[in-house]
């Protein structure tokens, strides 16, 4: 049977002059790694911080919990931590196995999280698109991935990070990153989406750049359970039904 484990690290004497410091601070450097899923985590000053907030903001939450005051609002997103998971890809293959049509089978997933355990990711990547699952990079453009891996994965989607979409109207450099972006997806069979449209002069310009899709409050903010499912009602709907 396979073992693992995790470790906290810190170091004398940065970290702590005596003992009993290095030891907490090791285990909250333990606590980070534990969370992350990570093999190791380094102590720093910010943890201390992170953990003292979290420990205010617990009891908090959980009264919120006991009084139903969570409101569940729909945004797509896989996370780190959920992609390293082991059994994350059968997870999702027992979630395909209902109603879901191909069309509406993607997850994204952002570009700093690609680069960050690439072997893994690969891996975990290959087989959600083995499953017919679509798979976009999220925030694509502010993080440091390559490009030779981004032509070997299985990615369908590519979305720009907004701070260019938001910029390029004024900033002609960034109206030529999202050119670029735009002409590189499409020259490796990519769709591209823009993220954070938030304005109709946002909307002409990526129709310009020839981009396939776009998404930001210009169309709808996060919706709660019952408005998605009245959306999506509507989508289904003929067009003069619809405008009714």
């Amino acid at each position: 049977m396979p073992v693992s484990f995790r470790t906290g690290i810190a170091l004398y004497p940065a970290d702590g002059a005596e003992a009993g410091a290095l030891f907490r601070n090791a285990e909250a450097a333990l606590r980070t790694a534990l969370s992350a899923s990570e093999a190791y985590a380094f102590y720093s000053p910010q943890i201390t911080a992170t953990m003292a907030q979290r420990a205010a903001l617990e009891p908090r939450l959980r009264r919120a919990v006991d009084r139903n005051e969570f409101t569940l609002h729909y945004q797509p997103n896989v996370s780190a931590v959920q992609l390293r998971q082991l059994g994350f890809v059968d997870s999702v293959a027992q979630l395909l196995q209902g109603e879901v049509g191909p069309e509406a089978r993607e997850l994204e997933i952002t570009e700093s999280m690609l680069m960050e355990d690439l072997e893994g990711t690969v891996r975990a990547l290959r087989s959600l698109s083995d499953l017919g699952v679509h798979i976009a990079i999220d925030d694509f453009g502010r993080g440091y991935s390559s490009l030779r891996y981004l032509a070997k994965l299985p990615i369908g989607t590519v979305k720009v990070d907004r701070s260019f979409i938001s910029a390029m109207t004024a900033d002609p450099d960034s109206m030529t990153i999202v050119a670029t972006i735009i002409s590189l997806a499409h020259s490796l069979k990519m769709s591209v989406c823009g993220e954070g449209v938030e304005s109709e002069e946002h909307s002409r310009v990526l129709a310009v750049l020839r981009c396939d899709t776009m998404q930001g409050y210009l169309f709808s903010r996060p919706v709660s359970a019952a408005q998605i499912a009245e959306q999506l009602r509507r989508a289904a709907l003929p067009r003069q039904e619809r405008a009714r």
